[in-house]
C-alpha cells in the first residue's frame, strides 16, 4: 500500500464522515423550518431567543412574588390550638374553651370563653412569641397554646 493509497483512503473516510454530518444538519434544518411555515431560520431562532427573554423575566417577576407571598404567609395564623374545659366545680359539662390562633412565630390570638349558668364571658389576649404582655396564663391557655399544630398549607 502506497502513501497515496493511504490518502485516498482517508480522504473518503473523511469526505463520508463529513456527509453524514451535513445531512444531520439538513434534516435539523428541515425539522426546525416546518416548525412555521413561510419564516426564515434566522427569524425562527430570533423570535425563539425573545420569547426566552420574556420568559426570563416572567420567572424574575413570578421568583420576586414568591419571595413576597414566603414572607407575608408566616404572619398569617398557621396554628391552632382548642382546649375544652370545665372551669366551675358546681357545673357539669366543658362548655368554657381557650382558642389560640398562632402564626409561625407562635405570635397571634388567645381567646378564652368562660361559660357559666347565667352569663358567658369572653377573653381575648394577644400572644407574642407564646407569651403575653403583663398577663397571666391559666393552665387550659397554656394547654392550648401547647397543643398548636401546624394547619397543612
Amino acid at each position: 500500500m502506497t502513501i497515496q493509497n493511504i490518502l485516498l483512503a482517508f480522504t473518503l473516510l473523511w469526505l463520508f464522515l463529513l456527509s453524514l454530518s451535513l445531512r444531520k444538519a439538513i434534516l435539523h434544518y428541515k425539522t426546525l423550518s416546518k416548525i412555521k411555515k413561510d419564516v426564515s431560520l434566522d427569524d425562527l431562532l430570533n423570535q425563539i431567543v425573545r420569547l426566552l427573554a420574556q420568559q426570563k423575566k416572567q420567572k424574575e417577576k413570578s421568583d420576586q412574588k414568591i419571595s413576597t407571598l414566603e414572607k407575608e404567609i408566616k404572619k398569617t395564623i398557621s396554628k391552632v390550638g382548642l382546649v375544652k374545659f370545665n372551669p366551675f366545680n358546681d357545673q357539669g359539662g366543658e362548655q368554657s374553651f381557650v382558642l389560640s390562633l398562632l402564626d409561625d412565630d407562635d405570635s397571634g390570638l388567645l381567646i378564652t370563653s368562660l361559660h357559666g349558668r347565667d352569663t358567658t364571658r369572653v377573653y381575648a389576649k394577644k400572644i407574642k412569641n407564646g407569651k403575653t404582655d403583663n398577663l397571666q396564663l391559666s393552665k387550659e391557655e397554656k394547654l392550648s397554646i401547647l397543643q398548636t399544630s401546624k394547619i397543612v398549607k
